[in-house]
């Protein structure tokens, strides 16, 4: 097999599947695909927040994250912040 390259120009750009995390202001923010009013989070996607220390972004997440389990989705929380002793453990 070997690698091929294209073009960004050749790549067809398509509709993302759209999930709500049930908190308007967040959907709002992620935005909806052009022929849909669907807001919200793009389905099976990696989501990336930045912003200085302290601003809220892991407390932001974790409220998203607690949102979309009590509406029976999966999620993966990934920090590379906090030390290991600040989770639960089961």
């Amino acid at each position: 097999m070997t690698a091929q390259f294209l073009h960004f120009s050749k790549i067809k750009p398509i509709n993302a599947k759209r999930l709500s995390c049930g908190i308007p202001e967040v959907d709002w923010m992620y935005g909806h695909n052009d022929n849909s009013t669907t807001y919200g989070l793009p389905r099976v996607a990696l989501s990336l927040w930045g912003g200085s220390a302290g601003v809220g972004k892991t407390r932001a997440c974790m409220t998203v994250a607690r949102s979309l389990l009590a509406s029976g989705k999966m999620v993966v929380f990934f920090t590379l912040e906090m030390p290991p002793g600040h989770y639960r453990k089961k």
